[in-house]
């Protein structure tokens, strides 16, 4: 099975690693994490992310449900986290979401 994000697929895993200048962000005693995805028609999904271990890894995630990845193209993708010092945003990754038949 390749590893392609095809349209309508549900329970694939989206993961943000959290780094500042190359090192890893210990988000561990974040108060909130915030996965969010700019649809290639421009829509914003906001969900909430999760830790994948105990946050000393900087590693947090998403599983897609129905309708997130509900349209073929380019995606857009950032985590924006509360730490009792502030609002950070991570860098803006993408991905691609293929077409089905």
């Amino acid at each position: 099975m390749n590893s392609h994000i095809h349209e309508n697929d549900i329970g694939t895993k989206l993961s943000i690693k959290v780094t500042d200048d190359g090192h890893i962000v210990d988000i561990s005693v974040a108060t909130t994490l915030i996965i969010l995805i700019r649809k290639p028609n421009g829509d914003i999904l906001t969900v909430s992310g999760e830790l994948e271990t105990d946050g000393t890894d900087g590693i947090m995630y998403y599983i897609t449900t129905p309708g997130d990845i509900d349209e073929a193209g380019n995606y857009k993708i950032q985590g924006k986290i509360t730490l009792p010092n502030g609002i950070f945003y991570t860098t803006v990754g993408t991905f691609m979401v293929h077409c089905n038949l």
